[in-house]
């Protein structure tokens, strides 16, 4: 992640809770609020999830797997590439013992002793499986995804721990009070 996304990323966060014109006391009150907003908004969404979760064609395998392991937001990009399955074909190519050779339309994927690889690279880079990759393990009807493409990081059923942090009970105007009476 560039410095450049995550200054983005905390002006996103803080949007709405200070401005330029926002004093130390005040950050700090609106910094809290902000902290305890986000949690909560984490909590409610792991919640729907679990609860809620979005219908899923449990025919793909994948897309059954992901939609009980992975949060909404996460599952929905796996879901729109098994959705763009129909525009990818695929032929195996070649065999040679344990390895096998696929080419599929868009790109050239090989699984190999349950480790898929796809030139797209969209596991790499989004963490999910790409539709070439889905679409061979269909075409293979393999029945268990290996535990190393189903991420933690997208898991609805981990704890995370900023989520259990707690938010302190810090009043900066008692401690301008305090600071005063002993002055």
């Amino acid at each position: 992640m560039s410095s450049t996304q995550r200054s983005e990323g905390i002006n996103q966060f803080f949007k709405g809770f200070v401005s330029i014109e926002t004093g130390l006391l005040q950050f700090i009150r609106q910094y809290k609020a902000a902290l305890k907003g986000k949690v909560e908004e984490e909590k409610l969404l792991n919640l729907n999830s679990t609860h809620k979760p979005p219908i899923c064609d449990k025919d793909i395998i994948v897309q059954y797997v992901f939609q009980k392991a992975y949060t909404d937001t996460k599952f929905l990009e796996v879901k729109a590439e098994c959705d763009a399955l129909k525009l990818v074909s695929e032929s195996k190519t070649a065999s040679l013992g344990g390895l096998s050779v696929y080419q599929a339309v868009e790109k050239f994927p090989k699984p190999d002793r349950g480790d898929f690889f796809c030139s797209c690279k969209l596991f790499e880079f989004r963490g999910i499986l790409c539709r070439h990759i889905i679409k061979i393990i269909e075409f293979e009807d393999v029945n268990v995804i290996p535990e190393r493409y189903i991420l933690s990081r997208w898991k609805k059923d981990i704890v995370r721990p900023y989520e259990d942090i707690r938010v302190s009970n810090y009043d900066p105007d008692e401690f301008y009070r305090v600071k005063r009476v002993r002055e």
